[in-house]
């Protein structure tokens, strides 16, 4: 039905309006009839996550008695500053969790955020996008793993802050850095050298085409045997590393090694193929 369709009569029925609210194109005037003739209907909560709810409505659904009403009205990516302002007083811990990591949220509500007792709430400043990176760079120091774990999978934190990162004795810091699109050849060089990477960690690198060959040819000597079988069938492990794992001391490994060679004759007949820059930035 087209959005002039919209007639009282329609919207007497629930389902219709759970439609319309649900629909991420109806328009902000159709939101409001909603919201003004049906306002006991339980739709308070998918109103206050729509992102063409007017701002006056946010408003009042900002002092909503339900928290979860809040926290979704904390969490709409479309809230103006004094809405932020107002939830940013808010007692509620979850609440604040969703404004701590909007990217409406000012800069010096984020500063204020960043110091909060709590670690959650740290940390969503950590992965806000629109957080500083002097924030960002005291956070990667956050006494809580959970905190740094935030920064390090922030898409648009410093390299440089990755690279603090990289050296972190956490699993869970670790594989978010290894995770962020950030992540270049000379982080992945400290992750692979860092003796506090965890076994699945070491397997994506393994299993990763992009890896470069420096790091292929270490991870040939893990402990974990996947480890080790990712590295055997990855199409850039050099001929050298596989005639290496063609002696693993586990079978299938050397039956992956003998096969991503016997491709690699096959499809280029080269003996030596050519070596990337280990340290080349994309």
């Amino acid at each position: 039905m087209s959005m002039e369709g919209c007639t009282a009569e329609y919207l007497k029925y629930k389902y219709n309006r759970i439609a319309l609210i649900k629909d991420l194109q109806t328009p902000a005037y159709i939101i409001r009839q909603i919201f003004t003739d049906y306002p006991f209907k339980g739709m308070s909560r998918d109103i206050a996550r729509h992102l063409n709810t007017p701002a006056d409505i946010l408003e009042k659904l900002s002092r909503h008695p339900q928290v979860r009403t809040r926290a979704i009205v904390a969490g709409n990516l479309r809230i103006s500053e004094d809405i932020v302002e107002l939830l940013f007083q808010d007692g509620e811990h979850r609440v604040r969790c969703r404004i701590a990591q909007n990217p409406q949220t000012p800069e010096h509500l984020l500063s204020s955020l960043a110091k909060d007792e709590s670690k959650y709430i740290r940390a969503n400043v950590g992965k806000n996008s629109q957080t500083p990176q002097r924030i960002l760079w005291l956070l990667a120091q956050d006494k809580s793993p959970w905190v740094r774990a935030g920064v390090a999978s922030n898409i648009y934190v410093e390299k440089s802050i990755l690279e603090m990162l990289a050296q972190d004795k956490k699993g869970n810091v670790l594989a978010n850095v290894l995770h962020n699109p950030q992540c270049n050849p000379r982080i992945l060089n400290i992750l692979v050298n860092n003796s506090h990477l965890n076994e699945m960690s070491r397997y994506e690198i393994a299993d990763n085409p992009l890896t470069w060959e420096v790091h292929l040819n270490q991870l040939a000597s893990d402990s974990y045997v996947y480890v080790r079988r990712n590295v055997a069938r990855n199409p850039g492990t050099s001929l050298e590393t596989l005639n290496r794992l063609l002696a693993d001391k586990i079978d299938f490994v050397r039956q992956f090694a003998a096969h991503n060679l016997q491709q690699r004759q096959l499809e280029t007949g080269d003996s030596n193929p050519q070596k990337r820059d280990n340290f080349e930035d994309e």
